[in-house]
């Protein structure tokens, strides 16, 4: 099956991604990497209603990308798209019997109007990141409401370039961590959240990302970012990793990377959270931050079961959730989906095929740069 990820982030990710790519083709995934963004030369991913005006106004660059698309429709079986979309369903539904579509949404509940919503009517299969939508409906339930024709859930997993895959059981247990709690990631929306353990923990409270000017101000903590493919160093020194979400969940990378590191983590959205770890056993729960800051006291003062936890959680990911393993189980998923619909796969393979103009590090063509 020749499967073309097309995908668009943040030029920060273009590495890592691309690293992720080599690896599931190393693992026998005829996979193509395709940078949409920089294809079409979009740089921000548009809203619903500013794709929709590219659309309409026949933007070169998008156009651009429609073009290639359709000829490698003649090459490919499968178009998976990752998370930020430049798809309009007017062009989708182009494809349909040409080329099955594959949608990853990574931002439900909390973008969902924006960034799944708008799109998950128009592809043939689509994936959730996330587990819960609200208190009753997972996200996956939620796509086939709005209309998806399939749904299904892909736990993100870890990337290759955010753990140590030399990194034992036996490190774990005897590790010097330094850090008692740690937090990589945003602060929008989570503020309240956040002051209250650098009150409680001080110093002993350690935190990374990009938090603007204001927060460091206001608040005396002054906090650096640090790259998508150096996460590796600060998660080793830490002993506790507290993962936040806005509303519902779980669905950040945060879920994988701190278990992946051997460190313990103590995760909000309780609800979905059993869906990918055993609670309690491989990770911690909580739902107000109060309790998490008691649940962060208690297994401080109390080493062996915080590390048999760290331990737990370490082997549940090794076992299920690198992302060579999560995206071999979404293939056989595509796959089923595909056998459903009749498809088969008539294409030559060509493993290690790559794309002229569509990786990362390929200019776009003249309808303009990031």
């Amino acid at each position: 099956m020749k499967i073309l990820y097309s995908w668009g982030h943040h030029p920060a990710w273009v590495r890592s991604i691309e690293r992720e790519v080599a690896e599931w083709r190393g693992a026998g995934h005829d996979v193509t990497s395709f940078n949409h963004r920089a294809f079409a030369g979009i740089p921000k991913f548009p809203k619903p209603d500013e794709l929709n005006a590219l659309y309409r106004q026949r933007h070169p660059g998008l156009m651009g990308l429609y073009r290639r698309v359709e000829e490698l429709a003649r090459e490919y079986d499968v178009l998976l798209v990752n998370h930020d979309t430049l798809y309009h369903p007017d062009f989708l539904s182009t494809l349909r019997g040409r080329i099955y579509t594959v949608f990853c949404s990574g931002d439900d509940p909390d973008g969902s109007e924006f960034c799944s919503k708008p799109y998950v009517s128009s592809f043939d299969h689509c994936f959730a990141w996330g587990v819960r939508f609200d208190e009753n409906t997972t996200v996956a339930q939620k796509f086939l409401e709005w209309g998806a024709r399939r749904s299904d859930w892909w736990p993100y997993g870890v990337r290759p370039d955010a753990y140590d895959a030399q990194l034992t059981e036996d490190d774990i247990r005897q590790a010097d961590r330094r850090v008692d709690v740690l937090y990589i990631g945003s602060a929008w929306a989570k503020e309240d959240r956040l002051i209250s353990l650098r009150r409680q923990f001080g110093r002993r409270f350690k935190a990374y990302g990009d938090w603007g000017k204001l927060f460091p101000l206001k608040h005396g903590m002054w906090v650096r970012p640090v790259p998508v493919d150096q996460l590796v160093r600060p998660y080793r020194d830490a002993k506790v990793g507290i993962n936040i979400h806005l509303t519902f969940g779980p669905c950040n990378t945060r879920l994988y990377e701190l278990p992946a590191n051997g460190v313990m983590q103590i995760c909000d959205c309780a609800d979905g959270l059993g869906q990918v770890f055993e609670i309690g056993q491989e990770v911690v729960a909580y739902r107000t931050i109060e309790e998490a800051i008691a649940q962060i006291e208690y297994y401080d003062a109390h080493r062996d079961e915080r590390i048999e936890i760290a331990i737990c959680g370490f082997r549940r990911v090794i076992k299920d959730y690198t992302r060579r393993q999560t995206f071999a189980r979404a293939v056989e998923k595509i796959k089923a989906g595909m056998q459903a619909d009749g498809i088969l796969l008539k294409k030559e393979s060509k493993a290690n095929a790559v794309v002229a103009g569509a990786t990362g590090n390929t200019a776009a063509p003249p309808a303009g740069r990031r």
